[in-house]
C-alpha cells in the first residue's frame, strides 16, 4: 500500500497514485504533489504469480492505454510532478500518457559503501582467499530477482577456474529451497550498516539478473565497493555502468549471454581487477548531496504549477 507523510500543507510525495484520491484533502486545496514510481508492477506480476490468473493484493493499480496517464494527471487540480528512477521508465510512462515527468536518480552513501572495508578474515571465513573470485547478490531472496540464472553464472565461473564462491545477503520466500538445492552456496541472511558493507568490499564480482527493477539500488552500492557489475543493461545498471571499463552490461533478458558475461570476468583476472578499481570513482554525480538538490528542484517545480480546477 502507498503511503503518505505528514509534512506541510505546501507540498506532498506520495508513492503511487492511487494515494492521491480525486476527493482528498489536499487536492480540494490545490496542493502541489510528487509521484514516485517505483515498482515496475507487471514484471512483479508475472514473477510472483503462483498460478493463472494470480496478482499479489499489492499491485493492482496498473495504468491501461495513454489514455490512464492523461486521466491520472487531469484528475487533480494541484500542481502535480510525477518522478521516475530512471530515463528508461520516463519514456514508458510518457508512452502510456503521463507528462510533467521528471527522473530523480538514486544516491549511495560513499562513506558507508567503500573498498576500504573489504575483509580478509570475512572472506576466510567464505572459504575465500585473496586470489579466488568471490561472486555476491545483495537482495530479496525471491522469484523476481531472478536467483537461479545467477546461480548458473556461479557455476559457469568456477568451471573455467578462480571463482571460488558465491555468498548472498538477503532474506526471502525463495531462500530455503535455494539453499536446499545449493548447500554449498553462502547464506548470510539479511545484514545492515557497517556489517553490509563489508560483505559488499570483501566480494569481487556483483551477478545481478534481475528483470523487475525500476531503478536498483545494490547496483550504486556494489560499484561504490568495488565491485564488478555483470547485469542487464536497464535501469540503474544502463546509468550508472560503462560497459567493458566498470562492468559487463547484457541486452535484457539474454540469459546465456549472461552467464557468458560472467564467465568472461572469471576468464580475465587483470581486467576484472581494473574494472574493480574504477568502479568506485565513476559514482561521483550520485553523491546524495546531488540527489537531494535536484528532488528540492522538481518540489519546488511542482510549486509552481499550482492551477485553478477546470
Amino acid at each position: 500500500m502507498p503511503y503518505l507523510s505528514s509534512v506541510p500543507a505546501s507540498g506532498w510525495t506520495a508513492a503511487a497514485p492511487r494515494a492521491i484520491p480525486k476527493n482528498s484533502w489536499f487536492t480540494a486545496r490545490r496542493c502541489p504533489a510528487t509521484v514516485g514510481c517505483r515498482s515496475a508492477c507487471p514484471r512483479l506480476v508475472r514473477s510472483a504469480a503462483t498460478g493463472p490468473g494470480t496478482v499479489p493484493t499489492w499491485c493492482t493499480w496498473r495504468p491501461r492505454g495513454r489514455s490512464a496517464g492523461r486521466r491520472c494527471g487531469r484528475r487533480h487540480a494541484c500542481g502535480f510532478r510525477w518522478s521516475a528512477g530512471t530515463a528508461d521508465l520516463r519514456a514508458r510512462l510518457n508512452a502510456l500518457g503521463f507528462t510533467n515527468l521528471a527522473v530523480l536518480g538514486r544516491g549511495v552513501d560513499s562513506a558507508l559503501f567503500t573498498p576500504e572495508r573489504r575483509c580478509t578474515a570475512l572472506r576466510a571465513a567464505w572459504g575465500a582467499s585473496e586470489h579466488d573470485i568471490v561472486a555476491l547478490h545483495v537482495g530479496r531472496i525471491a522469484p523476481e530477482k531472478n536467483l537461479e540464472l545467477a546461480v548458473e553464472a556461479h557455476r559457469a565461473m568456477q568451471q573455467v577456474g578462480g571463482a571460488r564462491r558465491f555468498v548472498l545477503v538477503g532474506d526471502g520466500p525463495q531462500r530455503a529451497a535455494l539453499q536446499k538445492r545449493h548447500p554449498d552456496l553462502v547464506f548470510c541472511g539479511a545484514i545492515i550498516g557497517e556489517q553490509l558493507a563489508a560483505h559488499y568490499a570483501s566480494a569481487d564480482v556483483f551477478l545481478f539478473p534481475s528483470e523487475t527493477e525500476t531503478f536498483g539500488n545494490v547496483v550504486l552500492e556494489a560499484m561504490a565497493s568495488g565491485l564488478a557489475l555483470v547485469a542487464y543493461d536497464y535501469a540503474a545498471a544502463r546509468m550508472h555502468v560503462t560497459h567493458g571499463e566498470t562492468g559487463v552490461l547484457i541486452p535484457y533478458g539474454q540469459a546465456a549471454a549472461f552467464v557468458a558475461g560472467a564467465v568472461e570476468l572469471a576468464r580475465s583476472p587483470l581486467r576484472l581487477a581494473r574494472m574493480r578499481r574504477r568502479a568506485p570513482a565513476s559514482l561521483a554525480s550520485v553523491a546524495w548531496p546531488r540527489v537531494i538538490e535536484r528532488f528540492e528542484a522538481i518540489l519546488s517545480d511542482a510549486l509552481g504549477q499550482r492551477r485553478t480546477p477546470s
